[in-house]
């Protein structure tokens, strides 16, 4: 998970737009520095009611490695997908165990 307002920073300075293909050499913004997902959270918790794609970016492992990599981050915050009622797929947000460094709470 990455917070959207980082994620958002990081699709405008590499001109990033997931429904289109075009690139335009019109745009100069600000690199986006630390991945900050620390607003996600309180008291070591995630938030409740958080909304994918308003305050969190759902990305693939793959993608997490290389973005953090670059960027570092402030918080790592890993969800896994699971089926809902309706047999979708969907991010597990609140998970009843928890994993942290090797162990489930």
């Amino acid at each position: 998970m990455i917070a959207a307002k980082w994620w958002r920073k990081w699709c405008d300075y590499v001109n990033y737009q997931a429904d289109t293909d075009d690139l335009t050499d019109d745009f100069n913004y600000e690199k986006p520095g630390v991945i900050t997902n620390k607003q996600l959270t309180e008291s070591n918790n995630l938030n409740k009611n958080l909304v994918e794609h308003f305050d969190y970016e759902a990305v693939s492992f793959a993608v997490w490695q290389h973005l953090s990599s670059w960027y570092l981050c402030d918080l790592k915050i890993c969800r896994r997908l699971i089926y809902d009622q309706d047999q979708c797929l969907v991010l597990d947000l609140y998970p009843d165990e928890v994993y942290y460094k090797d162990k489930y709470y």
